[in-house]
């Protein structure tokens, strides 16, 4: 939820919340979207102050009970005047229904609305807020009149705009420094789903984890910065990918996470984290390209933390991606592109099954400046009959 008012009214909260909201509710009977009423104080207090909430948003820290009775306040006024629809989802935790989010959609005029909403800690992972947004989508379109509903969140919040794209949301680029957090400008991501639009989910497939011998590919988190940063600060790692700040800091790695996740959220490229099934600590990065390439070509790139190295384990990790974008996967051939004198990584790419078909002449640049050859391996899908 991005709202930059911090609402501060001095005024007794209603008897009764305008009531001129309808009430929807899921066709299992799941969930429902209800105006709010001034029992749920307890839990908007719970779900705005906490910090995950506020991390995103502009909200009062520390939120008190006052700000919760001003907040309900405040959006009573807005709903009464026509602004603003605004409902409280409601869902069964434990055995007992309970304000588990919200969900709001700002009137702007002619034919346009804003949605943004929230989650209390105790509805998280549970998909209230997209089969509780596709109610609320379906209302404003029908009932309404709405021909486009805009979305936007800060950048990196992540849980948002899977949320979004869940919905059917367009997600189409960044507003830079498009809202004040906290007195720091920043960028949003931005998106729109129309009335025309099928509102299925927008989101591409999910990035499968991937298990062999030793290993465990799994999407990057934030605990693998350090390592990240290890590995890439690492001489070797450095001459043959010379593309790398040098020297490559903390920040580096966590910038690198970031762009693993919209590769991911794009559906462009997956970036595995290459984890020991012994320890989960990072070993290494594998990329697979070209997820949505129309001739059906991927490409795998990889770079190993040194810890890895001779034990074989990007070796299984690579095998594990090829087998993965040729078997299930959308690739109709693969290729990798390793240095001449790269040795280690040309066993690499031997080991996925690949098969050397070329040499391009001082293709690629090393880390001093020289360039050197790359050789080409393809490996292409097996006709169904030989699988």
């Amino acid at each position: 939820m991005t709202d930059n008012t911090r609402v501060r009214l001095n005024h007794d909260m209603p008897d009764q919340v305008p009531q001129s909201l309808p009430t929807l509710v899921s066709p299992d009977g799941a969930v429902i979207l209800r105006p709010y009423q001034p029992h749920d104080v307890g839990r908007i207090v719970e779900m705005i102050g906490d910090p995950e909430f506020a991390r995103w948003t502009n909200t009062p820290v520390p939120f008190t009970d006052s700000d919760g009775r001003a907040f309900l306040v405040a959006t009573a006024a807005r709903v009464s005047s026509g602004e603003l629809l605004a409902w409280a989802i409601e869902a069964e935790i434990e055995g007992v229904r309970r304000l588990c989010s919200c969900l709001r959609i700002r009137l702007i005029g002619d034919g346009r609305g804003d949605i943004s909403y929230g989650l209390h800690p105790e509805g998280r992972g549970r998909g209230l807020v997209r089969a509780a947004g596709r109610l609320a989508l379906d209302w404003v379109f029908d009932a309404v009149g709405l021909e486009v509903v805009t979305w936007n969140c800060v950048v990196g919040n992540w849980a948002s705009r899977w949320t979004a794209l869940g919905l059917g949301f367009r997600v189409g680029g960044v507003a830079r420094k498009a809202y004040a957090r906290r007195g720091e400008l920043v960028d949003v991501w931005i998106g729109e789903v129309t009335r025309d639009d099928s509102r299925e989910s927008a989101a591409p497939p999910r990035q499968p984890v991937l298990t062999g011998p030793g290993v465990r590919l799994r999407p990057f988190a934030e605990r693998d910065a350090p390592r990240i940063a290890e590995a890439c600060n690492d001489e070797a790692t450095q001459h043959w990918v010379s593309i790398l700040p040098r020297p490559y800091r903390l920040s580096d790695a966590e910038g690198f996470i970031e762009w693993c996740r919209e590769g991911k959220a794009t559906g462009q490229e997956w970036t595995w984290c290459v984890a020991g099934t012994d320890s989960d600590e990072c070993l290494g990065a594998i990329t697979l390209f070209g997820l949505a390439a129309r001739d059906g070509a991927g490409e795998i790139g990889y770079w190993a933390h040194p810890d890895a190295r001779r034990r074989g384990l990007t070796s299984v990790a690579a095998r594990l991606v090829a087998d993965f974008a040729l078997g299930p996967g959308p690739a109709q051939t693969v290729r990798l592109f390793v240095a001449e004198d790269n040795h280690a990584s040309q066993r690499v790419a031997e080991r996925t099954g690949a098969t050397r078909v070329g040499t391009l002449p001082a293709y690629s640049v090393v880390r001093d400046g020289t360039r050197t050859d790359m050789i080409l391996f393809l490996r292409g899908r097996q006709p169904a009959a030989d699988r």
